[in-house]
């Protein structure tokens, strides 16, 4: 049986990872959901994802890597082609295989993400981390090589009715 995927309570973008994924969509734009909120806070990974939009190399299933400083580096998963409900298993699956290999060349052994293609994307979670745990078990750690996965969930605080 699988491992599961852990589940952390709190804020990823305020979380002590040094290293982050997320899924985002194929056409160059991060304006809503977390994506949105790492293109606000981070512009340098928006621009990075922009650039190689246009230039066509990156597609679905792809892990683009953009070091933020050197504190923090920021994964795009190309997770879904288009705006709105459209991630797909089939691309997180190649994402993370891809992701996985960009962190045994850049020695990177964690990584933080959110409940990725489970927002706008439409998918579920128990599908996505069963993808997820496939693809790194049969991709780097079949080779000995140990890479963490870590969900991050925030919760929003309960608004008290007046």
């Amino acid at each position: 049986m699988q491992k599961l995927i852990p589940i952390l309570n709190g804020d990823l973008l305020l979380s002590d990872e040094t290293v982050i994924a997320h899924g985002c969509n194929t056409q160059g734009r991060m304006g809503a959901g977390i994506a949105g909120q790492i293109a606000t806070r981070y512009p340098l990974v928006l621009h990075a994802n922009q650039r190689d939009v246009k230039a066509r190399t990156f597609v679905p299933g792809s892990a683009q890597l953009v070091i933020v400083s050197p504190k923090l580096a920021v994964f795009n998963l190309g997770t879904q082609d288009e705006l709105g409900p459209h991630a797909s298993l089939y691309w997180v699956d190649l994402a993370f295989r891809n992701m996985a290999e960009k962190c045994v060349v850049n020695n990177i052994h964690r990584v933080g993400i959110p409940q990725i293609g489970c927002g706008i994307g439409d998918l579920v979670w128990p599908d996505v981390e069963s993808t997820i745990q496939t693809a790194l078990d049969l991709g780097v750690r079949a080779r000995g090589y140990v890479l963490e996965v870590v969900c991050y969930i925030y919760k929003f605080p309960k608004m008290r009715k007046s």
